[in-house]
């Protein structure tokens, strides 16, 4: 049996999900987000944490995500020479299977949205 790749993160889950939530300030034409990340271990065990309220339009939201893993220790930081990988490489990378979606919301939703499980 082969040692494992990222000791450091075993076990690592075998599933995630990301449930984003967006929301455009039309005064100043910024877009914002905020995000639930849930990952699952198996059949028996699920993590879920939230990404709190931040700039970042189009799919910021999936890198946000990645880097509030990283944070909490859950995935390892891979990286290139131009910087840190997206979450999707990543997750194909470490053999992770990753769905993601996003909804737009009100701001005061979208700030909800990444506080609910902080």
């Amino acid at each position: 049996m082969s040692e494992p790749k990222y000791p450091d993160f075993e076990p690592m889950p075998d599933r995630i999900r990301v449930h984003g939530m967006t929301w455009f300030d039309r005064v100043n034409g910024n877009t914002y987000h905020s995000a639930w990340v849930t990952c699952a271990y198996g059949d028996d065990r699920l993590d879920t944490h939230a990404v709190p309220f931040q700039y970042g339009y189009d799919q910021q939201y999936l890198q946000s995500a990645y880097e509030t893993l990283i944070s909490k220790g859950v995935l390892p930081e891979l990286r290139h020479k131009w910087g840190t990988y997206p979450l999707w490489t990543a997750c194909h990378e470490l053999g992770i299977d990753l769905e993601h979606d996003v909804r737009e919301g009100t701001k005061r939703q979208t700030v909800a949205w990444g506080e609910a499980y902080a």
